[in-house]
């Protein structure tokens, strides 16, 4: 699980003791072109905003529930998380 990345993907592949999996948990970074990505240039990016609640469980597994940000919006448990106020 990773978030230098700032995109939001998940990939999973077979190996040979079972399959492997990876999550790229977005950023919380502000992106707006006109003010939080001076350092692009203003460039547009495929980044996203998003976070990751893991549960883990007694036998060594474990859930990844990723949760998106839109517009400053989340969803979380059926509850709206509004971070704009």
């Amino acid at each position: 699980m990773y978030a230098h990345w700032h995109d939001i993907q998940q990939h999973a592949v077979t190996h040979v003791d079972g399959p492997k999996q990876a999550w790229a948990i977005g950023c919380v970074k502000d992106m707006h072109r006109e003010k939080g990505n001076e350092w692009l240039g203003g460039r547009r990016t495929n980044w996203g905003h998003a976070f990751a609640i893991v549960d883990f469980w007694d036998s060594g597994h474990f859930t990844v529930h990723v949760v998106n940000i839109i517009k400053g919006k989340c969803s979380l448990w059926g509850n709206v998380i509004n971070g704009n106020k």
